[in-house]
């Protein structure tokens, strides 16, 4: 009976302490108060924003957009973007689309001037119009459509070493695709989001294509073996979406990384079938 007095005790103060917490305010100092001030005054339509941090190191990223009929007719979540912070892809569209909240991000004086909460390697902030206040963190699940980092390696030498007389000019170094993956793992349906389809585009699918098949012989692998791991539930693979971000360096390597968690839907010309069950985690 002791043991379960004691037990029921740590859950209640473990709650307290969670409800302090999401209610503790976070003070700036005087130019990150402005910074913010400036974001809420130039970007209309965001609601509030919500950044969470790991070992004092911006991590993710969330920006609510205020609701209306427009974007959430009976949906959740169309209104809330995600980011992820350590994705260049995301990175590169929230320093085009959202440059002040990029800025201040990666501003470090922003990190200097948060009081953390005592010994919690992961916090989150969210930062309204008036005030900003540490929140309890948001756990993602691990099982989102991924790149193989093992088999990124070796493709990274395969695209490396193939790379010989391609010369991409400085403004056409990055391409940012969304790629529809199979159950199997393999690159359906995608879209160029930055960049063209032009040289890059085609060096990567050109050696994609010949390593699937003749390195990794990928008729005869499983679904974890392969360069793109799909989303998976109970051990079932469903078909997802992924971004990869691409680029082509001045020493003629290449930097490839890819997130696949709660990407929203850009292949304008994908079409659902009524047996598709595309997976957005």
């Amino acid at each position: 009976m002791k043991i379960i007095i004691k037990t029921m005790l740590l859950v209640v103060l473990l709650s307290a302490t969670n409800n302090v917490l999401g209610q503790q305010k976070v003070s700036y100092k005087n130019q990150i108060k402005r910074s913010v001030d400036v974001i809420f005054a130039t970007y209309e339509k965001i609601d509030s924003i919500s950044i969470q941090f790991q070992d004092n190191e911006p991590k993710d990223l969330y920006i609510y957009v205020q609701r209306d009929s427009a974007n959430i007719p009976n949906q959740t979540y169309r209104h809330i973007y995600y980011s992820a912070l350590d994705f260049q892809g995301d990175v590169c569209f929230i320093k085009k689309n959202y440059p002040l909240i990029y800025d201040l991000i990666f501003n470090k004086k922003l990190k200097a001037s948060i009081k953390k909460p005592k010994d919690e390697k992961v916090f989150r902030i969210v930062i309204d119009r008036k005030n900003s206040y540490f929140r309890n963190n948001i756990h993602a699940t691990s099982l989102n459509t991924r790149i193989n980092k093992e088999i990124l390696e070796k493709f990274l030498l395969f695209l490396n070493d193939n790379n010989k007389d391609l010369v991409i000019a400085p403004e056409d170094s990055i391409l940012i695709f969304q790629a529809v993956v199979n159950r199997n793992g393999k690159i359906a349906e995608n879209e160029a989001l930055h960049g063209n389809k032009d040289q890059l585009y085609t060096y990567f699918f050109k050696n994609y294509e010949y390593f699937n098949k003749n390195i990794l012989n990928s008729d005869k692998i499983n679904i974890y073996s392969g360069l793109i791991i799909p989303y998976t539930k109970g051990g079932r693979p469903f078909q997802s979406i992924i971004d990869v971000y691409i680029r082509a360096n001045a020493d003629k390597t290449f930097t490839i990384s890819a997130n696949g968690r709660e990407r929203k839907l850009k292949i304008k010309k994908y079409v659902k079938e009524d047996q598709d069950l595309l997976m957005i985690p």
